[in-house]
């Protein structure tokens, strides 16, 4: 049985992106079903009434690489239940998509990784502490 998941997106993030206002995700039965081709992703988990929720999105260049990756083990950690694959849409910046994604749904690992940005961001752009002369 192919089950599918449509996500949202963020109006004015889709309205950006140039995607569709929704992306439909097939939930696979068993990992070694990814293909060996580019396309989104989202890792599954379960929420505390048993139904599905998205901890993580992102976009690879291939998709059976992914339980390699480091957001396929922060999954692992967080109750991966089941991976969903899309293609990508024509003309969008897949990793943006993948951003946007786990921005709307609110995706834990996508938020992670927002969190990580900004701190990396601010650190860049703050002014170094001025050296105490001797």
């Amino acid at each position: 049985m192919t089950e599918t998941i449509d996500f949202p997106l963020d109006p004015t993030g889709g309205a950006a992106l140039a995607a569709p206002a929704r992306v439909g995700f097939t939930l696979l039965d068993q990992i070694e079903d990814l293909p060996d081709s580019p396309g989104l992703y989202v890792l599954m988990g379960r929420d505390p009434l048993g139904g599905l929720r998205p901890l993580g999105f992102g976009h690879a260049e291939r998709l059976n690489r992914l339980p390699l990756g480091a957001d396929f083990a922060l999954a692992l950690q967080d109750g991966l239940h089941c991976v969903g694959i899309a293609p990508l849409p024509a003309g969008v910046n897949g990793p943006e998509l993948a951003c946007t994604l786990g921005e709307t749904m609110g995706a834990p690992i996508n938020t992670r990784h927002a969190a990580l940005r900004a701190i990396e961001a601010a650190r860049l752009t703050a002014s170094p502490a001025p050296v105490a002369a001797e």
